[in-house]
């Protein structure tokens, strides 16, 4: 584990409850309304969620080996490669509409059979629910299991929206 300040002797397989302790512990001694400082405190919960989040990533494979699923700050993709997906979807005659960090593709008709293979070979899924394909970048956050579905409109709300339309003739298609 790394080097800790206000968390020691913490080791990888410490469990989350003896965590939790310590951090409650520190929280009594170290909080400002009890007598302590806003610097420490703030030292504190940073530690405390750096190890939450390297807990919660710890997985262990059926053979009993201990891996990480510990998600990058940066993104995969830069803003060209996003750009040149766009601009690839709308050349296959695809709508794309913009949504936070995800791509919803259509083609008007709510159906983008004929492009099904050539659609998963770029790395898109099909969503029943909204009848559309779409794409997100590998370091989106994903909707736990358990939380409704949201409908387009929503998730309009929630993250904004963009919307491309595919051009109708080549001419139009030439100056993309």
């Amino acid at each position: 584990m790394a080097d800790y300040k206000w968390f020691r002797n913490v080791a990888f397989d410490t469990p989350i409850d003896d965590i939790k302790r310590m951090y409650l512990r520190l929280c009594k001694e170290h909080h400002p309304d009890l007598g302590g400082s806003t610097e420490d405190m703030a030292e504190i919960n940073a530690e405390y969620e750096r190890l939450q989040r390297h807990h919660y990533n710890i997985h262990r494979s059926r053979d009993g080996e201990v891996y990480t699923d510990e998600r990058q700050d940066a993104p995969t993709e830069t803003a060209g490669e996003f750009m040149a997906w766009v601009v690839a979807f709308l050349k296959m005659g695809l709508n794309v509409e913009v949504c936070g960090s995800w791509l919803w593709l259509t083609d008007g008709t709510e159906t983008t059979k004929e492009h099904k293979d050539e659609l998963k070979a770029m790395g898109c899924y099909f969503s029943g629910n909204k009848r559309c394909w779409y794409m997100h970048p590998k370091e989106a956050p994903r909707r736990k299991w358990h939380h409704k579905a949201l409908q387009m409109d929503e998730i309009r709300d929630r993250y904004g929206s963009a919307y491309f339309k595919a051009a109708q003739s080549k001419d139009q298609m030439a100056s993309v």
